[in-house]
């Protein structure tokens, strides 16, 4: 129960209209089963602050992957 906003607060401005392709991600990421099961299970937690705690932890992994 949150706004689509709160998941793009921290998105760089300059990423605004592009695409999953156009910045080099997998285009059919959104249609992945595993991303599908793990939106799912996201939004069965019910608590908003475990919830958030969920997407801080996704988050930090990564950016781990990044470096």
């Amino acid at each position: 129960d949150v706004p689509v906003s709160f998941f793009f607060d921290d998105a760089p401005q300059d990423q605004a209209g592009r695409t999953p392709s156009d910045s080099g991600h997998d285009r059919d990421v959104l249609l992945k089963r595993e991303t599908l099961e793990f939106l799912r299970a996201y939004y069965r937690i019910t608590d908003p602050n475990s919830r958030k705690r969920v997407y801080e932890l996704v988050r930090a992994l990564a950016k781990m992957g990044e470096g």
